[in-house]
């Protein structure tokens, strides 16, 4: 419903039009002023879509109404009405953008198709500013998605250093930088890598990144890099250790309250140029693997040393040579301390994946569950839940009480049970490549594999030479791809079909991988057809 103003001095003309408002239903709130200083003062501080106004009144004629109201919203539609003989006012009404002039006495028939006409002239502003806001929207996520591919690009090493001069890009296919509201130049400048042990920026993405100002207070931006892991570039002049640790703190108390979510935060050192950011990046990579070592959330920082090799230790193949002897013997008491030795040899040397640790922890049980005779040998549950009890370790200490635990209820009195794991990537493949619209991941797929998901990375990693998301992710961009060639399938829909719910975060993703939208890539596909 739009808002208009009456401006009459006279209350018997102001009552006569808000009784023709009320008796024909007309879609208008109406508000009245008896002079124009009074109909200033209300447009000054209130939202007036219509401004109906008599030209003479006292202290401020409506002409001098009309032009200083036009002066305070633009957009105002304005009604004069007035005698007939003052129709030369009606000429400068004209030069003032008065939508009409209406004499008075008010003929009905005019007035309302006056009225209707400029609801109809409010109704067309009003989808104006709705497209222009929505285009407004469209171009700054365009620009957002624009800076994040840039930012992937320099994370990633895929751009030429020569060609890139503090903010810009002399490749066509890029804007300046300053464009899409770069506000870091690159020097004086670190990252802060974050990474969670669940999937975390598909749901929380957007609602997260308007949180990070109340703990960030310096120039910074963001850039997704999957469900799992983002980069926060922050401006970093003369912060301490102790500020970054501080601000360490603060994102993880922020996740925890919000998200009940544990992360790993990981500070590169300070950037002085491009040139450095894939080199800290890949380097903060590395140290993801390090919060297997640490129970909940961490702060971990480049270039600083975090474990010491023991030279007392034997080494690690000795240990595992140990640990096979004392389960030949049955020898519980001596397979715990080689256990222990392992265990702690892994934390001290930090040369070793947990997935590594983990592998071994289960190469263990399974030797060690060779030999029963009990019901265990035909329990293949208990196996089966034992190596998801590895897996699912938060950390080491953990890990080595659940393996302790299950061999210990083994008791060593059986000979062989077999256990075969031929064919289990293949089977695995076969599952992703006939149910990735599902929502399927690495428990799923062990699951239906026997496998726990750790010995199942492992291994696929192993012939394939990737992890087990990272497969899903690109059978399913690939999938999309024939779906946009191939059908006139709804963007909303070829999401659904991969295993994408949210369409949003389906073409985020996309666009990531292939550096085009899905939108324009069929569209490059109609047109090579």
């Amino acid at each position: 419903m739009y808002r208009i103003l009456i401006v009459d001095d006279e209350k018997i003309e102001r009552n006569g039009i808000r009784l023709l408002i009320n008796k024909y239903n007309l879609e208008l709130s109406v508000e009245e002023a008896e002079n124009g200083e009074t109909a200033l003062e209300y447009i000054s501080n209130n939202k007036v879509d219509i401004l109906f106004t008599d030209i003479k009144m006292p202290f401020m004629d409506g002409l001098e109404l009309v032009g200083r109201a036009k002066l305070i919203n633009p957009s105002l539609k304005i009604i004069i009405f007035s005698a007939y003989d003052e129709f030369e006012y009606a000429r400068e009404a004209i030069t003032l953008d008065v939508f009409y002039y209406i004499l008075k006495p008010i003929n009905v028939t005019e007035f309302l198709k006056t009225i209707s006409q400029i609801i109809e002239a409010c109704k067309e502003e009003e989808k104006r500013k709705e497209k222009e806001v929505m285009l407004l929207n469209a171009y700054q996520k365009e620009k957002i998605r624009e800076k994040e591919m840039i930012l992937l690009d320099i994370l990633r090493g895929n751009i030429d250093y020569k060609r890139f001069d503090y903010g810009k890009f002399e490749d066509k296919t890029k804007d300046n930088i300053s464009d899409l509201d770069f506000n870091l130049k690159f020097k004086n400048t670190r990252l802060i890598l974050l990474d969670f042990r669940s999937r975390f920026f598909d749901s929380y993405k957007s609602d997260f990144e308007n949180r990070l100002n109340s703990v960030i207070n310096e120039n910074f931006n963001i850039v997704n890099i999957n469900e799992y892991h983002s980069v926060i570039f922050i401006e970093d002049w003369h912060s301490s250790k102790s500020r970054l640790e501080n601000i360490g703190s603060k994102l993880i108390d922020l996740i925890n309250v919000h998200y009940n979510k544990d992360v790993c935060i990981i500070f590169s050192r300070k950037i002085n140029g491009i040139e450095d950011v894939h080199r800290e990046y890949a380097e903060a990579e590395k140290l993801i693997e390090y919060k297997f070592f640490y129970k909940g959330s961490v702060v971990f920082f480049v270039g600083e040393s975090m474990y010491k090799e023991d030279s007392t230790f034997e080494s690690v193949d000795e240990i595992i040579r140990n640990i096979n002897k004392f389960i030949d013997l049955n020898d519980y008491i001596g397979l715990k301390e080689s256990v222990d030795m392992f265990i702690n040899h892994m934390q001290n040397t930090g040369s070793f994946s947990s997935s590594y640790i983990k592998y071994v922890c289960m190469e263990i049980l399974g030797k060690a569950s060779e030999n029963t005779e009990n019901s265990m040998k035909k329990d293949k549950s208990f196996f089966s839940r034992a190596l998801d009890e590895i897996n699912k370790a938060q950390d080491i200490f953990q890990l080595r009480d659940v393996l302790i635990s299950a061999v210990e209820k083994i008791k060593f009195d059986s000979p062989e049970i077999p256990i075969k794991y031929k064919g289990a990537v293949g089977e695995v493949l076969n599952i992703i490549h006939k149910e990735y619209a599902a929502d399927i991941g690495l428990e799923y797929l062990a699951e239906k594999a026997f496998l726990s998901p750790s010995y199942l990375s492992y291994l696929f990693k192993s012939v394939t030479g990737g992890s087990v998301v990272q497969y899903i992710t690109n059978y399913r961009l690939e999938e999309a791809k024939k779906f946009l060639s191939n059908t006139n399938m709804k963007i909303i829909d070829v999401s659904k079909s991969v295993g994408y719910l949210n369409s949003s975060y389906f073409c985020s993703i996309f666009k990531n991988f292939y550096g085009i939208s899905p939108g324009q890539y069929r569209e490059r596909i109609d047109e090579l057809e």
